[in-house]
């Protein structure tokens, strides 16, 4: 397959003119979501125009660099009552989005809106909007607190934190995929507060923990490990009485909406409490199964963007090979790359991918360095010498049998505690996921116990409608028709995934992992 069968003049042509056109707009174009909605244009507001329009903008946003079927987007903004013509009301909306978005940069190239079958995509680089770094920073406080690294991690949750001036979406409350994404940045928000006050608890700062976390946790009485922060600081200020009162809140809360007790982490931290002991600091996240990255330096982090970098280090100048050999795990094979790759072959009919599974990221990381592979994806490495691409957050869910008692409860989220009596369906220790369960139950105070294990990821959720137990998997991986019952745990449990290689990538690897950046089902 010849580099022109990879991406086509016309594809080329749009692509250029994008990595031109953010270039120049990065530093100008600016999109806020986190609060009201604006963009601005070097610090002077854009017409959004009425609010249909601006949640057009939101539903392509929140789907940012992927292309959005033209029905998807007629069935969130109508539900069931579309207007009359409502592909043609969608494509005037979508002029004057262009009209707003294109017009102060005064050119006439490709728009960062721009229809592509079977829908519309928006362009833009992460930079460019509000919560695409807040995310990003947040992760990287995630990675930073993980390390025990307190004051960069308390610093970079301060950054992330600064970036919330309200509620996302909170005007279109009622267009599903809107009310969504805004409950699941306000998970991360809530784990950016967790994480700022464990860092500050660490560095000794627990008059303010104290100070922003009592609101929070009135708020969110069942956040066991927000509470946890609060009566350790509650304590250390001598204030004894008023942790204990938070504790009570809790237990009333959790044994009122759950139906159970408060996990092992705060039973000892209100056992300290009771004995006026002094509390140790928050115990550190589990560490990285992650081998090291090669000697380096961290590596270039780009989201939706210009892709591949615009030049190469001296002496590796891109090749064409006769096949592309992928590697990647069990899971992100079944829920994440199908799309993809059916988006690829329709493009390049002569291309030849080899994809090979391999159970975890040691694995996944030891094929590409060894040059088994030249492109991985799967979770994002906590660094990396050679550009990494990001592809997005997925989501785990907990899946139940059909006939499990708590099918029927309601609510968007499950505490694990609620389900601390299962037997589950649980991956191998090699099963880059099995860590994900155990930790997700440890942090509620129990080891879960097994009623089957396997290695195969694909297997869970049909082992769990066989009525076995319920598992732990990412959302993106349970069938379209699961008979039983899909819920998303809290707190919530989610990975980054990028694609890598072990040095920079030739024109058709770039080609591939541009189309999975575009195409790829990361989200459930």
């Amino acid at each position: 397959m010849s580099v022109q069968m990879a991406t086509g003049p016309a594809a080329r042509d749009e692509e250029a003119g994008f990595r031109e056109r953010a270039a120049d707009d990065a530093s100008a174009l600016r999109l806020r979501v986190l609060g009201p909605m604006s963009a601005q244009y070097d610090g002077a507001e854009l017409a959004l125009g009425p609010r249909r329009h601006r949640a057009l903008l939101a539903l392509l946003l929140v789907r940012l660099g992927r292309v959005v079927p033209t029905g998807v987007l007629v069935d969130d903004l109508w539900g069931y009552a579309p207007p009359r013509r409502a592909v043609a009301t969608l494509q005037s909306y979508v002029c004057h989005l262009r009209r707003a978005l294109d017009s102060p940069a005064g050119r006439t190239g490709p728009s960062l809106l721009h229809y592509r079958a079977p829908g519309y995509v928006l362009r833009l680089a992460p930079e460019q909007v509000d919560v695409q770094r807040f995310e990003l920073t947040v992760a990287a406080g995630n990675r930073l607190l993980e390390r025990r690294n307190l004051p960069a991690a308390r610093d970079v949750f301060t950054e992330a934190l600064g970036l919330w001036q309200g509620s996302p979406y909170q005007e279109f409350e009622e267009i599903g995929a809107l009310a969504d994404e805004s409950g699941r940045l306000e998970q991360i928000r809530l784990t950016a507060v967790e994480g700022l006050a464990e860092a500050r608890l660490g560095l000794g700062e627990v008059a303010v923990v104290a100070a922003e976390l009592a609101p929070e946790a009135r708020r969110h009485p069942t956040r066991e490990r927000l509470v946890g922060h609060l009566m350790t600081a509650l304590s250390a200020l001598g204030r004894q009485a008023e942790a204990l009162r938070v504790h009570e809140r809790t237990r009333a809360c959790l044994a009122e909406e759950f139906g159970v007790d408060i996990g092992a982490e705060l039973r000892r931290v209100h056992a300290a409490v009771l004995r006026q002991e002094p509390l140790e600091r928050p115990p550190a996240p589990p560490a990285s199964r992650t081998p090291p990255a090669p000697a380096g330096g961290p590596g270039l982090l780009l989201g939706p963007g210009p892709w591949p970098p615009d030049t190469w280090p001296a002496g590796n100048a891109p090749r064409v090979p006769g096949e592309l050999r992928v590697a990647t795990l069990q899971s992100i094979s079944i829920g994440v790359i199908p799309p993809a790759l059916r988006v690829w072959y329709q493009e390049n009919p002569a291309s030849q991918v080899v994809l090979t599974e391999y159970m975890n990221a040691a694995e996944l990381q030891a094929a590409v360095t060894s040059g088994a592979a030249d492109v991985a994806v799967g979770p994002l490495p906590d660094s990396w010498p050679h550009p990494v691409r990001l592809l997005g957050t997925e989501e785990f869910a907990i899946v139940l049998p059909p006939d499990d008692p708590v099918a029927a409860a309601s609510g968007a989220r499950m505490p694990f505690t609620v389900l601390r009596d299962r037997a589950w369906v649980r991956l191998a220790p090699r099963n880059g996921l099995a860590r994900f369960l155990d930790e997700g139950c440890a942090a509620a105070g129990f080891h879960p116990r097994t009623a089957m294990l396997t290695e195969l990821s694909a297997a869970a959720p049909m082992l769990t409608h066989s009525g076995l137990g319920p598992a732990l998997i990412p959302a993106n991986m349970v069938p379209r028709h699961f008979p039983g019952r899909v819920i998303l745990p809290d707190p919530p449990i989610r990975r980054t995934l990028a694609a890598y290689a072990n040095g920079p990538l030739d024109a058709v690897a770039a080609a591939f992992v541009e189309t999975l950046a575009a195409r790829s089902s990361v989200g459930p």
